[in-house]
């Protein structure tokens, strides 16, 4: 396994409590809304919590080509977000940021990957059928790995074959477009 440096904490000492409406109110507008599960069964989407009645706890490994990246701030927001709605839904797991990689050896191998999964637009086969992830990727030992990329690709998330885990790609903002920060 390759090592790399972990180079800032965990997303829930970057996100502090704003109040009664919590840090999606000031990241989504100032719109309040709630979470329904489509199921209208909770503790369908999530597997049964471990003994003791702790949360399941999903690990995010966060690569970004330069650690200043402003979408490392919007992605612990968006991980605080999805904990206080699991939370809200009652379901026992929770996301945690591992570690934070910037400028990784081994980027332009995970740069290409999400580029191959994002051009297909999802045409390509899931499981054990779909390609396999780059040893960069899954030498992270995350459940979760969240590609901050430098490509204007389409963002997914996309199941890692061989794996119980998830890759997730978000494309490079393009500064010219007005909805794009």
């Amino acid at each position: 396994m390759r090592s790399f440096r972990a180079i800032d904490g965990p997303a829930d000492r970057a996100m502090p409590d704003t109040g009664a409406f919590g840090a999606e109110e000031a990241e989504f507008g100032g719109r309040r809304g709630s979470a329904v599960a489509p199921s209208g069964r909770p503790a369908a989407l999530a597997p049964a919590a471990p003994a003791g009645g702790q949360a399941l706890e999903r690990r995010l490994v966060v690569v970004v080509s330069e650690a200043g990246d402003p979408r490392v701030a919007h992605t612990r927001a968006a991980i605080g977000f999805w904990n206080r709605t699991l939370a809200d839904l009652g379901l026992d797991v929770r996301l945690r940021e591992a570690a934070l990689v910037a400028g990784s050896p081994g980027m332009r191998a995970i740069e290409t990957f999400a580029r191959f999964v994002s051009q297909r637009g999802g045409r390509i086969p899931r499981g054990e059928a779909g390609p396999r992830p780059p040893s960069e990727i899954t030498d992270l030992g995350g459940d979760v790995v969240v590609l901050l990329s430098r490509q204007p690709l389409l963002p997914f998330a996309w199941p890692l074959a061989g794996s119980p885990g998830h890759f997730v790609a978000i494309r490079a903002p393009r500064p010219r477009r007005r909805d794009d920060t």
